[in-house]
């Protein structure tokens, strides 16, 4: 698997955020739903840059109103661009 996912990907470190129509219970202590999702994907020899990139997301979750921009955007693009207005706000 791990062959086919560098060679599909050319060896390059993915990022993606996916946002659910229907939210997913993942029965969190203070019940709150899971409506988007972050994720990486990439060669094993990478595991230091996703563990980065989920780390500094985390932190924005924590520290800005992030999620609640990622809910209002309409494209993927106006995700690149709420992403990057915070991360430059509170840089890695």
């Amino acid at each position: 698997m791990r062959k086919t996912l560098e060679r599909s990907l050319g060896f390059l470190s993915v990022f993606s955020i996916f946002t659910l129509q229907k939210t997913i219970d993942f029965l969190s202590p203070d019940g709150s739903k899971v409506d988007i999702c972050f994720v990486t994907a990439g060669p094993i020899d990478q595991r230091g840059i996703h563990l980065k990139i989920i780390g500094k997301i985390a932190r924005l979750i924590r520290e800005t109103n992030l999620l609640t921009r990622l809910r209002e955007v309409k494209n993927s693009q106006e995700s690149v661009e709420a992403i990057t207005t915070f991360d430059r706000e509170e840089p890695l």
